[in-house]
């Protein structure tokens, strides 16, 4: 929970304070999600190729992870100095002579949700203007510095008047290694210049996929899938069903 207040020396802060006896109550519900996984996967064994035990894991660290506010300040200095030279970023100052395990005291920012268009055209801002630049600051978050904010919804992007940017809430940050970075890369391009069979034996190769499974139908898909993406008019295009699509197959195939 966040608070705002004033430090003695004169500067306006925002403190945020994790709730008393919060981590008992996540290890509760983190093993109530274990026992009803299983259950389920008792009596739906194909929901096993979902992996839900994986997904409940890395749940279970992430949220463990944001318990320790020392760990968001961290990420908050490492992640305002990768977009220090990003002139139109925003990123909170940490006070850490004030912070603890418990306790986060950064700079107290301001501004307008992202998703509210109508009055940040009002403020006249250039809405294609922040869709280009967030397109760019996250390809320089995932494939430069391989360190990403992962929970960019309104509640924790906003903009100022000018079009800037403010990042906050960096309890939930996404890491990827250089090798990482290469293979998503390679899968977007060969799904951009529609070579399936290239694509297929990267998807094999980053272990997305079950070599056993009927490769000849994904491959089908995948080309398909390709197509549609490239065909597409640029404003008819999502990311978002282009990724959901592309793990459907591949979900589809074990």
């Amino acid at each position: 929970r966040s608070h705002l207040a004033t430090l003695i020396t004169g500067e306006k802060v925002a403190v945020k304070i994790l709730r008393p006896n919060i981590e008992a109550t996540i290890k509760q519900d983190i093993a109530l999600f274990r026992q009803a996984a299983a259950m389920v996967t008792l009596y739906k064994p194909a929901v096993k190729q979902l992996r839900i035990d994986k997904i409940i894991d890395e749940l279970a660290t992430s949220i463990m992870q944001e318990l320790d506010l020392t760990q968001e300040a961290a990420s908050i200095i490492r992640f305002k100095e990768n977009l220090k030279d990003f002139d139109y970023v925003h990123v909170p100052y940490v006070y850490a002579e004030y912070s603890t395990t418990q306790i986060l005291v950064m700079e107290r920012m301001t501004g307008v949700p992202i998703d509210q268009d109508e009055l940040l055209r009002s403020q006249g801002v250039d809405i294609e203007k922040l869709v280009l630049q967030g397109l760019e600051l996250l390809m320089v978050q995932i494939f430069r510095d391989g360190f990403f904010h992962a929970d960019q919804h309104s509640g924790n992007l906003w903009v100022k008047p000018d079009g800037s940017r403010v990042y906050l809430d960096f309890g939930i940050m996404g890491s990827l290694s250089p090798e990482d970075r290469k293979m998503l890369l390679r899968v977007l391009f060969h799904l951009y210049s529609r070579n399936s069979k290239k694509l297929l034996d990267t998807v094999i190769e980053a272990g997305w996929a079950n070599p056993q499974a009927d490769l000849t139908a994904l491959e089908n898909e995948i080309q398909e899938l390709g197509a549609a993406f490239v065909n597409k008019r640029q404003q008819d295009f999502s990311l978002g069903n282009l990724i959901s699509s592309f793990v459907g197959s591949l979900q589809k195939y074990g």
